[in-house]
């Protein structure tokens, strides 16, 4: 697949198993269809540097991510 990332440092599958969320070193989240291959919508901002790990709930509805700038995202 390619995307907005530069490189991906972490992924989760979201509750169903039809889209995943990618961490990455834009500083960004991106949300993926897995079948299709492609982003949903713009990708999720919020940190400083790179994003380094994520986790979602378990019905996939909320993700939070940490990044090398010492913050965490909800």
């Amino acid at each position: 697949m390619k995307g907005p990332h530069r490189a991906v440092y972490a992924v989760v599958m979201l509750a169903g198993g039809k889209r995943i969320a990618s961490a990455g070193e834009d500083e960004s989240i991106s949300i993926w269809r897995q079948e299709e291959r492609r982003t949903v919508g713009e990708p999720l901002q919020g940190h400083s540097n790179s994003a380094r790990s994520i986790d979602a709930s378990p019905d996939g509805r909320y993700l939070a991510s940490d990044s090398w700038d010492d913050t965490v995202e909800q």
